[in-house]
């Protein structure tokens, strides 16, 4: 099971976000991170995603890079990131939330290619 993403995403121009030929290309807006708030956000899309595909022993080992981009009065977060317990041990993830609330959705979960 994957999460998919909508066709389009607002923040990112219209141009949506659906292919691994675009998931680290610089949008309108990305830029480039990798700190403590992407870590809490990686926890947030492996244990939505280990819930919701009964993975219970799926946990993220570490943040291999990400990017950010503010969209919708909260971010944009495009993670690729490395766990143990899965089917595979690298995924792609598609964040977006906003720090500090409970507004977060997981668009997008997939094995990294």
């Amino acid at each position: 099971m994957s999460f998919s993403s909508p066709s389009t995403n607002s923040c990112d121009g219209g141009s949506g976000f659906g292919g691994e030929d675009r998931f680290f290309l610089h949008g309108p807006g990305w830029g480039r991170k990798k700190g403590g708030r992407e870590l809490l956000v990686a926890q947030f899309a492996v244990r939505i995603y280990a819930l919701s595909t009964k993975e219970l022993k799926m946990q993220l080992l570490s943040v291999i890079s990400g990017e950010t981009q503010p969209c919708d009065g909260g971010y944009n977060y495009r993670l690729v990131i490395t766990v143990t317990g899965g089917k595979k041990t690298q995924y792609d993830a598609f964040v977006w939330g906003i720090l500090g609330t409970m507004s977060w959705k997981l668009w997008s979960f997939t094995p990294h290619v």
